[in-house]
Formats: C-alpha cells, structure tokens, sequence
C-alpha cells in the first residue's frame, strides 16, 4: 500500500511525471516485442510454406485467440474419420478442411494437405488407391465387421 498522506500538488505532479516515462517506456518495449511477434509469426509461416509437414507441429492455438484446431494430418484425418470408409479426394478434403475452418495457411492449401495424407499413408492411418477416373483418393479404413468390439472373447456359458 502506498503512504499517500504527505502527497501534495507538487509531488503529485512530480510522480505523474514520472510514472508518465514509466508508461513511455512500456509502450515502446510493447511496440517492440509486438513486432517481434509478427516477425517470428511470419518466419514460421514461411517455414510451413516451404515445408508442410512443419504444421504438424504447431500447437492448436497457434493463432491466438482463434479458437484452437488441428493442424497438418491431424487435421485432414478429423474430416475423414468423420466418414470411415469413404474415399475422398484431395478436393474433398480441402473443401472439409474450409467447411471447418481448418484450411492450412499456405498459398497451395491442396498441396499442403496432400504432403499431410501421405504422411498419413505412411503411418498406415489411412488408405491410398486410385479411383475408376485415375483419381489419388483416400480414405480411412472402415471398421471390421466381423470383428467384435469386446476384443473376440466371449462369455462362458456357466
């Protein structure tokens, strides 16, 4: 707590004075570190220009106070498994990636979402092959019919 007792105009005057350089001077390091942001902000979009795979790694709330989302293949294999089973395009995928608001920050969003679904393939997370018109489509593995969900086991009869 501050003794304001023995305050008067004079040194009133003299402490706003002060206290005004005081909010100068963090004004100015704001200022700074606020470019700083941008600056590192606009190195990390080049990055995943230039590599997407880099968006993998960002975090979900990369973009302030944006609402949070998936990045890179998590992503793209959110609006796949929504459909398990179904084959899709890159088109298809990009256009539910918009739909969500999930679209890469990239100038080839379709080109950043492919480098995903093929680290996708590679992980055997999803499904690759070629449609009747020669068309790359993906897909997430439907589940197995036959397959029971407690693990095959079945209860004894006794």
């Amino acid at each position: 707590m501050f003794d304001l007792s023995d305050l008067d105009d004079d040194k009133a005057i003299v402490m706003a004075g002060e206290l005004l350089d005081e909010l100068a001077a963090a004004r100015s390091a704001v200022e700074l570190y606020e470019r700083r942001v941008i600056g590192v902000r606009k190195m990390i979009d080049g990055l995943v220009e230039m590599f997407p795979a880099v968006e993998d790694v960002l975090p979900e709330d990369y973009d302030g106070d944006d609402e949070a989302r998936p990045r890179g293949a998590e992503a793209a294999y959110g609006v796949m498994s929504d459909a398990p089973g179904t084959w899709l395009t890159v088109g298809n995928i990009v256009s539910r990636l918009e739909q969500r608001a999930w679209l890469p920050d990239s100038s080839n969003p379709a080109n950043a979402v492919r480098t995903a679904l093929e680290r996708l393939v590679d992980d055997g997370r999803i499904e690759k092959a070629r449609s009747t018109e020669r068309a790359v489509i993906y897909r997430v593995p439907p589940p197995i019919a036959n397959d029971p969900p407690d693990g095959g086991y079945e209860e004894e009869p006794f």
